[in-house]
């Protein structure tokens, strides 16, 4: 069954519409539709997108920052440590410390077995 569309190349899409952002790199037209929910359409290509190994990247309020992903994922688990949604891993924590540094919290140092 199926529907029929045509995946449009940026210089075609300005043709159909030339008052879009020269950001367009592209488009889907469904002429049998009219319209498309532009929300469930970049949706659902972006989990596509996913599902064949890319990786999608949202602007978020942590942009101007240079941060990792590891330093953006320690930030938001301390605010959720901070608002009570999660408790603190303690534990966890100390012995990546451990492993990192060869010393525990006592000042111990790690030794060989």
């Amino acid at each position: 069954m199926g529907v029929k569309c045509d995946l449009l190349d940026a210089a075609d899409v300005r043709k159909i519409e030339p008052t879009l952002t020269t950001d367009v790199g592209g488009a889907l037209q469904i002429d049998t539709h009219g319209f498309v929910v532009a929300s469930d359409l970049s949706g659902a290509l972006s989990a596509a997108a996913i599902r064949h190994g890319a990786r999608v990247r949202v602007p978020g309020a942590l942009d101007g920052f240079n941060l990792s992903s590891e330093d953006a994922n320690a930030i938001v688990m301390k605010a959720r440590v901070k608002i009570g949604w999660i408790e603190e891993l303690v534990e966890e924590e100390a012995a990546e410390e451990f492993e990192a540094t060869g010393e525990n919290a006592e000042g111990e140092e790690k030794t060989e077995a």
